[in-house]
């Protein structure tokens, strides 16, 4: 299992990518419940001394340190389901390994990236 179990909302689901059919694409789905409704919430990209977050219709950018601490990039992405779930999926790589995690929690607040 990939969720902290030191949150207290965690859910804990095995790490794992459920793809439905959507309109006749393949879609992403929640971990889960498997729900075909899912959107995508913030990006963390977290490189060196800099860490960006794409939410909303902005884009921060602020120092960090996490080169002081780990090697390699750090990319997370947010999705949220229409069933209330959360779930980050986070791509970690490091001497051409690229890891990957899943944490999942329930949630009643939920921010999108922009769509029309």
């Amino acid at each position: 299992m990939s969720s902290n179990p030191n949150t207290p909302d965690a859910i804990a689901v095995p790490l794992r990518f459920v793809i439905g059919q959507g309109y006749g694409d393949g879609c992403l789905c929640c971990p889960v419940c498997g729900g075909e409704y899912v959107h995508i919430g913030p990006v963390n990209v977290a490189q060196g001394q800099t860490n960006a977050v794409i939410e909303n219709e902005q884009i921060t950018v602020k120092p960090c340190e996490r080169g002081k601490h780990f090697r390699g990039s750090l990319v997370q992405v947010v999705f949220w389901c229409e069933c209330g779930h959360e779930f980050t999926y986070s791509f970690q790589f490091h001497k051409g390994i690229t890891s990957c995690s899943l944490e999942s929690r329930s949630n009643d607040r939920f921010d999108s990236l922009w769509r029309d």
